[in-house]
């Protein structure tokens, strides 16, 4: 074989990181569902509390009497005395109750986000107690995004992303909030030095001209 066609392999890698259409982000995404959006477990009992995947406590939640009992704020969390229940993730499966009627889950929404960002790994969801006072879990998500933001800037998805765009800029945090999980951002972002901190790196905005309850407004 003439050294003309000899062939030489490839240098071996890790993994191979896909190649990113135009649209792709190189930006962190948090989502944020909204009040009763997390499937909440009892780590004493271990159940779930409030879930919609088993159709099962489905029923007996609406049709028992105290059925919805094992939500109430025990005098503990009262105090601030919390890790009975633990919020485990975002709601999965597409439910009916009475008075809420239907319910959706966010499986839609995460699937869209994960296509615009660069890697999934780019994507936090953060499921919450929605029990607890907006304070609360916006101390939480502040710590949970910050945390997310400097594991995904380490990333080689992140590094690849970068190059891609043309001002090659470091990802900043994207929230993704519905409802109440836009009041859990907006105390998140103003919420003494650390939430100033965070929101320097945080791309800010209304999606379809929302209230501002759902979030800050666009800068002009």
């Amino acid at each position: 074989m003439s050294q003309s066609s000899q062939q030489y392999p490839a240098p071996e890698r890790p993994y191979r990181l896909p190649a990113l259409s135009p649209n792709t982000t190189q930006d962190a995404v948090v989502v944020v569902p909204g009040i009763m959006g997390s499937e909440l477990y009892d780590v004493e009992r271990d159940r779930v509390v409030w879930g919609l995947a088993n159709t099962g406590w489905l029923l007996r939640a609406w049709t028992t009497p105290g059925g919805l009992r094992p939500l109430h704020l025990t005098p503990d969390e009262r105090e601030g005395r919390l890790g009975r229940i633990r919020a485990r993730r975002l709601l999965t499966t597409p439910a009916w109750s009475p008075v809420l009627r239907g319910v959706e889950p966010y499986t839609d929404l995460v699937a869209t986000v994960t296509r615009s960002v660069a890697a999934p790994e780019a994507v936090l969801e953060f499921p919450y107690d929605w029990r607890l006072p907006v304070a609360v879990n916006a101390r939480l998500l502040a710590a949970a995004a910050r945390a997310h933001l400097e594991r995904w800037r380490v990333d080689p998805a992140h590094t690849q992303a970068r190059r891609h765009r043309v001002d090659e800029r470091e990802g900043r945090l994207v929230f993704v909030a519905h409802s109440m999980g836009g009041l859990l951002v907006h105390a998140a972002l103003g919420d003494g030095p650390d939430g100033e901190e965070l929101a320097r790196d945080t791309t800010r905005g209304c999606a379809r001209s929302g209230r501002r309850s759902r979030g800050r407004p666009p800068p002009r």
